[in-house]
C-alpha cells in the first residue's frame, strides 16, 4: 500500500474509539502522517494551517455543532481545501444519500457504515483515478488561471472519458467564474435535455442569475426547493435573486429559513446578517451577526465584528458595540483592524449623542493612517465618510464620497449609507456626477477607437485613470483598452504594465468589481499568446 506513503491525512469525528479506528485503516493503507478533529471548529483550525491529501469526516458530528456536510461547505466557500484533497464522507445514516443528491458542494465519495478497510481502500483508488484525469485542469486552478483550465477541460472533453458530464459540469462552472454566463448556459441545457439532474438546474439558475434574468432563475430555484428540502445551496441562491430583484424584506425571509434548516454553517449566517441589514431588520441582523461572532471560529473575519457593532450602533446599543469592537481588536490584534474599529467607535458615538467622543475617534483614525502608513481599502473608506456624516460632518463625509468613488460597488453602498441616514438625494447626486464623467470619457475613447485608433482610445483612458485614480470603472476601462491594443497589435511593454498595475488596483480594492474576472482572462490569454509568466 505503498502508493499513499508520505502523504498526511485528516480523521474528523466526535467518537474517539471510531478516530483510533480509522487512524488504524489509513495507516495500514501506508498514510505515515494522520491527524484527528474531535469536531469542526478543531477541523476547520487544521484545514486553515495544514495541507492534507485526504480529509475523512464522520456527517453527525457533535450535537449542536456543523454536520459533516455543513462543514464541508463551509471548507469549500472559504477556498481552505486545495482541488487535489480528497474528501470522503462516513455516516451510519441511510438518508445521507438524499442529502448528498441535492448537494452542490458534494464530496468526492462516502461511506455508509459499517465498512470495511477493502471499501476505503477501493474507494481511495478510484476517486485517485478521476482526480488524475482532472490533474491539468486542477493545476491550471491552483495556479490561478481560468483559461487554461478551461483548455484543459476542453481537452479532457474531447476523449472518450468516463467523466465526460463531471468535465461538462466543470467547465460549465469555470464559464460562470470567468463571467461567460452566456456560454454556460447552453452547457446545462444541453445536460437536462436528457436528464433532469438537481445540480444542471442549479448551474441554469446561476447563469441566468449572472445575466440577470432573475424571473428565469426564480422559477428554476423555486422548482429545485420544492423537489428538495436538503437543497439549501438552492435557498441561498434563491435568496440572493429576490435580494437583486429588490424584494429585500422576501430575501430575508427565504435565507433565515435556510438558516433554520441548516442552523450551524456559520457562513450562511454571516449573509443573512447583511441581508438583515440592508433591509432594515435590525434585531434579526444583529441576533444574525452575533451568532456568527461566537460561533465562527476559524473562519471570523473583522469585517464579521464591524458589521455586528453598527447593527448594535444603529439600534441604540452604543456600549454594546464598543464592546463588540474591544473583542475585534483583541482578536485581529494589528494597526489596520484598529484603524477600522476606531472609525466604527466614531459612528457609535454619534449614534449615542456623544459628538466630542465621536470626533476624538476620528482624530485617533487619522494618528493611524498617518503613522502606520495605512492604505484603506474601498469599505474603510466608506466607513471613514460615514463616520464623517454621522458626526454631522456632512461636507467632509460627501467630499470623500465623491474623491473616492470608483466601481458600481462603491457607488451602491455609498447610497446605502446616505440612504440609511435620509439622504438619499446625495447618494443619487453621487451616482448622476460618476456616470456623467465616466460617460463622457468613454464617449470620447470609443470615437478613437471606431476611427481604428486603438492606441488612441487607450492613451486617453490612462491619461483619465491617472487623473481620477480613484474612480476604478475609469481604471477598469482604461485596462480593458490596453488589453485590447495589445491583442489588436501584439506585445508594447508599455500598456502591458499599464494593463498589469490597473488590475492590481482593481483586485486590491475590490475584488468583486464586475469587469475583474473577464480582465483578468483577457491578460491571461494575453501571457499565453506571448509566453509571459504569471507576473510579468
Amino acid at each position: 500500500m505503498s502508493d499513499f506513503t508520505g502523504q498526511r491525512a485528516l480523521v474528523i469525528d466526535d467518537s474517539a474509539t471510531a478516530r483510533q479506528a480509522l487512524r488504524t485503516v489509513l495507516a495500514d493503507l501506508g498514510f505515515t502522517a494522520i491527524d484527528v478533529a474531535s469536531g469542526a471548529a478543531d477541523a476547520l483550525f487544521r484545514i486553515k494551517n495544514t495541507r492534507y491529501a485526504l480529509v475523512v469526516c464522520d456527517y453527525m458530528l457533535a450535537p449542536g455543532t456543523m454536520n459533516g456536510q455543513e462543514l464541508l461547505e463551509t471548507i469549500r466557500h472559504a477556498g481552505l481545501l486545495p482541488s487535489s484533497t480528497v474528501f470522503i464522507m462516513v455516516t451510519g445514516e441511510r438518508s445521507y444519500e438524499r442529502v448528498v443528491a441535492a448537494a452542490e458542494l458534494a464530496p468526492d465519495d462516502y461511506l455508509i457504515k459499517p465498512f470495511s478497510a477493502a471499501l476505503i481502500m477501493e474507494r481511495l483508488y478510484r476517486i485517485r483515478e478521476k482526480k488524475s484525469a482532472f490533474a491539468e485542469i486542477h493545476r491550471e486552478l491552483d495556479a490561478g488561471n481560468l483559461d487554461g483550465a478551461l483548455g484543459a477541460c476542453d481537452l479532457l472533453l474531447a476523449k472518450a472519458s468516463p467523466y465526460h458530464l463531471d468535465a461538462l459540469r466543470l467547465k460549465a462552472e469555470l464559464l460562470i467564474a470567468a463571467g461567460r454566463a452566456e456560454e454556460a448556459q447552453p452547457l446545462y441545457e444541453e445536460v437536462l435535455t436528457s436528464r433532469a439532474v438537481p445540480w444542471a438546474k442549479m448551474g441554469l439558475a446561476k447563469a441566468l442569475r449572472a445575466r440577470q434574468e432573475l424571473d428565469a432563475a426564480r422559477e428554476i430555484l423555486a422548482e429545485l426547493v420544492g423537489e428538495s428540502q436538503h437543497y439549501i445551496e438552492a435557498i441561498d441562491l434563491l435568496a440572493e435573486v429576490e435580494a437583486a430583484s429588490g424584494a429585500m424584506d422576501r430575501a430575508v425571509e427565504v435565507l433565515h429559513e435556510a438558516a433554520k434548516r441548516s442552523p450551524n454553517r456559520v457562513v450562511r449566517f454571516r449573509k443573512l446578517g447583511q441581508l438583515a441589514a440592508d433591509a432594515g431588520q435590525s434585531a434579526l441582523a444583529k441576533e444574525a451577526l452575533q451568532t456568527v461572532v461566537d460561533r465562527g471560529g476559524a473562519i471570523k473575519e473583522l469585517g464579521d465584528y464591524l458589521s455586528l457593532a453598527k447593527v448594535q450602533a444603529d439600534s441604540g446599543g452604543a456600549k454594546e458595540a464598543i464592546s463588540t469592537l474591544k473583542g475585534a481588536r483583541k482578536l485581529f490584534a494589528d494597526p489596520y483592524a484598529d484603524y477600522r474599529a476606531t472609525l466604527v467607535e466614531s459612528f457609535a458615538h454619534s449614534k449615542a449623542g456623544n459628538p466630542d467622543e465621536a470626533v476624538a475617534a476620528l482624530a485617533r483614525a487619522e494618528s493611524l493612517v498617518s503613522e502606520h502608513e495605512l492604505a484603506p481599502g474601498m469599505d474603510a473608506r466608506l466607513d471613514l465618510a460615514h463616520a464623517h456624516l454621522a458626526a454631522g460632518q456632512e461636507e467632509v463625509g460627501m467630499a470623500i464620497l465623491h474623491r473616492h468613488q470608483g466601481s458600481e460597488t462603491f457607488i451602491a453602498k455609498a447610497q446605502k449609507i446616505l440612504t440609511s441616514m435620509g439622504r438619499a438625494e446625495l447618494g443619487e447626486e453621487i451616482a448622476r456626477k460618476s456616470d456623467a464623467e465616466v460617460i463622457q470619457i468613454n464617449n470620447d475613447a470609443v470615437v478613437l477607437a471606431q476611427k481604428g485608433d486603438l492606441k488612441g482610445a487607450a492613451d486617453a483612458l490612462m491619461k483619465a485613470a491617472e487623473q481620477l485614480p480613484e474612480n476604478l470603472r475609469i481604471v477598469a476601462n482604461a485596462a480593458q483598452a490596453c488589453l485590447a491594443l495589445l491583442q489588436r497589435t501584439g506585445m508594447e511593454p508599455l500598456y502591458w504594465q499599464a494593463a498589469q498595475t490597473y488590475l492590481e488596483e482593481i483586485e486590491k480594492r475590490d475584488g468583486a468589481h464586475p469587469k475583474l474576472a473577464m480582465l483578468k482572462n483577457m491578460a491571461q490569454g494575453i501571457r499565453t499568446k506571448f509566453g509571459l509568466h504569471k507576473g510579468r
